[in-house]
């Protein structure tokens, strides 16, 4: 009869599983304790402390496998006591009865020993930073995007627990009333509903996450945000303007002609050649005897872009496929059937295979980069490492340069911006450029596909979206169907509208004495504008202004 521990790999992650092996007459049994270790963590599994002194956690560790040993000691005591072999099957059949929580009760600190919500709250950070770089594969010094976030979640919550609570701050205080609290802090801080959602949400997470790491006991976790977080208006391109950006070959390195674009240069003046001018190595495909893809070779050539160019190819083929930026910009030539004609790529988000139609758009698009290369490179060349993890952090720099591509293109539409804190709403209007993304091109793809008559089920599919309910609050609404609802009745609204076309023409003879044609004009535009007016009348209005 033996007990000692080994350790597990977890094919996930870095990390692996303490097991408590139990062998008894050549036969043997593995038990957990449910606990995680690196490997390089991990010593002698038969001394008394297993885990060495390199993991942070080690002290804890070594007590609570110390203890799960005794546990066992203790059922197999039992049962020799009881005159009851204690076989391995027999003593898996105890172990399964006995409820954990009841054992490590005892070895988990009680309130007035639990440790303190700051020092914790370091530790998660920590535990998030180093599961994102794991999840990105980024280098020490560098920080995600999620871990990014987080941090600056938690510079708000420590703000207020010293301010209100102070540095011995204790997880049993964490209730309504601390809640409540923080959202009266953040509120005051005039963060937006979404925002302060995200926050007290991540916290949430943060106290159920020291309860599984045994941190704690204590803490609360049902406190549910009734801020209202659902006045954002869903802004997408309209027709009209994707013509506009597939029309504009402004940014292309290589004219038609086969000629170098010197043009292009007026669009990069404070850049670096290296940061706009994008020379891509073009590899081909090669076969094993099977004639299955074996890997790609060199050709000797490269294929030159500007960096503009790329990104708005990205950005439409986004609007033509609904794609992610995270798939954009990891698509390969493999991700496509070329028998069926759809895209195939697997989504980062979540890790579920969609099947993407193809259309005359996206066609183009995929055209013009994939030819001549290999299937395994990717698709939309981009001035970063050739490694998905690089490609999906230059997502910040793309939004930028996508706004500044939609300034140069003149998309200066007015759309309405709603931001709200607590109760209090503020609306603005603001050129359409300034608030383009990639995200905005699959909110778009949605919001098009449903105009044009396709089925909610069709659109909800190709986004990879797990329900209708999350496809909805892609699809903006569609104005130009919403103002022709009455054109049924056009012909009796006819006397109508000549009725009111009269009365304004009489209206402007009158006020032309006074005041002066200019400023008419100027009204008369701000009306049309306001859809005060339709564009007939207003044109009519304006001829007979001027004469």
């Amino acid at each position: 009869m033996r007990l000692y521990y080994i350790i597990k790999e977890n094919k996930s992650t870095k990390d692996c599983y303490v097991i408590l092996k139990y062998k008894y007459r050549s036969k043997q049994v593995d038990l957990t304790p449910s606990l995680k270790v690196k490997k390089s963590d991990f010593g002698d599994g038969k001394s008394e402390n297993p885990i060495k002194r390199t993991d942070t956690e080690f002290l804890r560790k070594n007590e609570v496998l110390r203890g799960f040993k005794e546990r066992i000691n203790q059922i197999i005591y039992n049962l020799n006591t009881e005159g009851v072999e204690p076989s391995c099957e027999m003593v898996k059949n105890q172990f399964k009865k006995k409820e954990k929580e009841n054992y490590f009760e005892s070895k988990i600190p009680t309130q007035s020993t639990s440790l303190l919500v700051l020092f914790v709250i370091d530790k998660y950070l920590l535990h998030v930073e180093n599961t994102s770089k794991s999840k990105y594969k980024v280098g020490v010094k560098e920080d995600t995007p999620y871990s990014k976030s987080v941090k600056s979640r938690f510079v708000h919550i420590k703000e207020l627990i010293k301010i209100k609570y102070g540095s011995d701050f204790d997880f049993y205080e964490i209730g309504d009333e601390f809640y409540e609290n923080l959202q009266s802090h953040l509120i005051n801080k005039d963060l937006s509903n979404v925002t302060i959602s995200k926050i007290i949400s991540q916290f949430r997470q943060f106290v159920r996450w020291s309860k599984k790491n045994n941190y704690t006991k204590g803490g609360d976790t049902s406190y549910k945000v009734t801020l209202p977080t659902n006045y954002k208006t869903i802004i997408t391109l309209n027709e009209d303007e994707i013509t506009k950006l597939f029309k504009f070959r402004g940014f292309d390195y290589t004219l038609k002609n086969g000629k170098i674009n010197t043009k292009v240069l007026e669009y990069y003046k404070n850049w670096k050649e290296k940061d706009y001018i994008i020379t891509e190595e073009v590899r081909k495909t090669t076969f094993d005897k099977k004639g299955m893809i074996k890997g790609d070779e060199p050709t000797g050539k490269v294929n030159h872009y500007t960096n503009y160019e790329v990104l708005l190819d990205m950005f439409l083929f986004g609007i033509s496929t609904g794609l992610r930026w995270s798939n954009l910009v990891t698509i390969r030539g493999m991700n496509y059937d070329y028998d069926t004609r759809k895209f195939t790529p697997i989504q980062l988000k979540t890790k579920r295979r969609v099947e993407i139609i193809e259309n005359e758009l996206s066609r183009f698009i995929w055209m013009k980069y994939v030819k001549g290369k290999s299937s395994n490179q990717y698709v939309f060349p981009l001035p970063t490492s050739e490694n998905d993890k690089s490609r999906r952090m230059y997502n910040t720099k793309g939004n930028v340069h996508i706004k500044n591509i939609g300034k140069i293109l003149g998309l200066t539409r007015r759309v309405e911006v709603v931001t709200m804190s607590g109760e209090t709403s503020s609306e603005t209007k603001v050129p359409l450029y300034t608030n383009i993304s990639f995200h905005m091109g699959r909110k778009t793809h949605s919001t098009i596909g449903s105009h044009q008559g396709v089925d909610p089920y069709s659109i909800s599919k190709q986004m990879g979206h797990s329900g209708m309910d999350m496809t909805s609050r892609y699809v903006g609404r569609d104005e130009d169907k919403l103002e022709k609802m009455f054109d049924f009745i056009e012909e009796d609204l006819k006397d109508v509208k000549e009725t009111v076309h009269k009365i304004e023409s009489k209206e402007i003879k009158k006020e032309l004495s006074s005041e002066d044609i200019d400023k008419k004009l100027e009204e008369l535009k701000s009306r049309y504008e306001r859809k005060l007016i339709t564009k007939k009348v207003y044109e009519e209005l304006m001829i007979k202004t001027i004469s």
